[in-house]
């Protein structure tokens, strides 16, 4: 058969396929490339969607996403029906970030509004002790980072939402002895801890003992806690020490992680690896 007269053959992708295909390459291509597939057809908007409101930044000094004041007056042309909401989106999160946010009833709105959350960073100055009831609507929550200073032991102990979690990043804690870190210990399900202030080296020895799960250890140093020099007598694989560097910028290392790139935790695994062969 001549070429000229070869037909041409249409190749017909499963619709599973097919969806397989749009889902992935909105993932890998990000927010733009999400937003041009969901015009494609309803179906794939449909499918997109989920994909594009996986993560929820909230913040103060930035644009947020969703930015939901900009809907606010609804614009023209559009009708009050589709404008989107906390309540109508907030399901669709998985990976939720509330920064610089000072009003305690806003931030709750915000968490309680999303209710299948599995990492939650809640980088603010109002007492998580306000915050904390909200937590409970999470059942799935698996990482959070937060400020826990101002929490009690009773408070911290009767968090069931605390217990589920692997992931524990934090940023603050009750000032004093081992009676307060302590507490870290009755969370079975712990396996990866950061500590981002002071604490006695001999604390952080004894939660590499009591804590029954925890896998990592990160100890993170500004060069001015001196972790290096206080944790040498540690002979312990799972204690990770990493500097603080300026041009390092938190928000997008937190992204980092929600969108399953190399963060923090991810690199402080590979030195975990090593020093487990080692």
């Amino acid at each position: 058969m001549e070429s000229d007269d070869a037909s041409i053959v249409k190749i017909m992708l499963p619709p599973e396929l097919q969806y397989l295909i749009f889902e992935q390459t909105a993932y890998v291509g990000g927010l733009k490339v999400a937003l041009k597939l969901m015009l494609v057809s309803k179906a794939i908007h449909d499918l997109i969607k989920p994909t594009l409101y996986a993560i929820f930044k909230q913040l103060s000094w930035s644009r947020s996403f969703p930015d939901f004041d900009a809907f606010s007056p609804v614009p023209s042309g559009l009708s009050p029906s589709h404008k989107p909401t906390l309540a109508s989106l907030g399901p669709y999160a998985r990976h939720l970030i509330i920064a610089g946010l000072k009003s305690p009833s806003r931030i709750t709105e915000v968490i309680s509004s999303c209710p299948n959350t599995l990492n939650l960073a809640v980088w603010v100055q109002c007492p998580f002790s306000l915050i904390l009831p909200s937590l409970e609507v999470l059942t799935n929550l698996q990482r959070l980072s937060a400020d826990f200073e101002t929490i009690t032991r009773e408070e911290f102990l009767d968090c069931k939402v605390l217990h589920r979690l692997s992931y524990l990043d934090i940023i603050g804690f009750p000032s004093g002895g081992w009676e307060e870190w302590s507490m870290l210990t009755h969370l079975p399900n712990l396996t990866n801890m950061c500590l981002n202030n002071i604490v006695d080296i001999g604390i952080v020895n004894d939660l590499l003992l009591s804590c029954p799960s925890l896998r990592i250890l990160i100890l993170l140093d500004d060069h001015s806690l001196g972790w290096d020099e206080k944790a040498v007598d540690i002979q312990d694989f799972r204690l990770v020490l990493m500097q603080e560097c300026k041009h390092v910028n938190i928000l997008e290392d937190w992204m980092n992680g929600a969108r399953g790139t190399l963060d923090t935790w991810s690199f402080a695994d590979l030195f975990r690896l090593l020093g487990a062969v080692s």
